[in-house]
């Protein structure tokens, strides 16, 4: 369709210019790879961006909001829910977010990006003789953000709570930008 060729066309452009062309993905083989996640729900995006930076993020929201276009933010996809999937529409792969920004002992609190696994976080707190309580299944891949998402737990869960009891604050961007 034309229409939506012409809205489409500036659109990815801007995607462009925000995150840098490789950044942008836009084929057929990369649609396939982003329209499943560990669940049995499937849809197929229309575009996929990776951002490097909350303003990123931030930019690409503003972006998508002005042009009407939906999207849906996403780690590594081992959800179970469904909860990343979307037709038609922008997924915004937090993949590059991957930073431990902080760890503070003394205060028993960390600051990460949110693609930091699980178990990343896990590994870096075990020589202090810390953790992360929730621990689920899929550690090793499950993102913290993703764990956020969900309000993962896992065998820990019993004793100490599920993911949102171990949120002290957060950084996010609002769908509109």
């Amino acid at each position: 369709n034309e229409k939506i060729k012409k809205i489409i066309s500036p659109f990815v452009k801007k995607m462009e210019e925000i995150v840098g062309e490789s950044y942008v993905r836009k084929t057929g083989a990369d649609i396939e790879l982003y329209s499943y996640d560990a669940s049995l729900v499937s849809g197929r995006p229309g575009l996929i961006v990776f951002p490097a930076t909350t303003e990123e993020v931030s930019e690409i929201l503003k972006e998508a909001d002005k042009a009407g276009i939906p999207s849906v933010a996403r780690g590594f996809a081992t959800k179970l829910s469904g909860g990343t999937m979307i037709s038609d529409g922008l997924v915004i792969s937090l993949s590059r977010l991957t930073q431990i920004l902080g760890v503070y002992p003394d205060s028993k609190y960390a600051v990460v990006q949110t693609s930091v696994t699980n178990l990343e976080l896990q590994e870096t707190l075990a020589p202090m003789g810390l953790f992360y309580a929730p621990d689920p299944a899929s550690q090793k891949v499950s993102t913290l953000g993703g764990n956020l998402g969900e309000n993962s737990g896992g065998p820990r869960c019993l004793k100490y709570g599920v993911t949102e009891n171990h949120i002290l604050g957060m950084r996010m961007v609002t769908a509109d930008g």
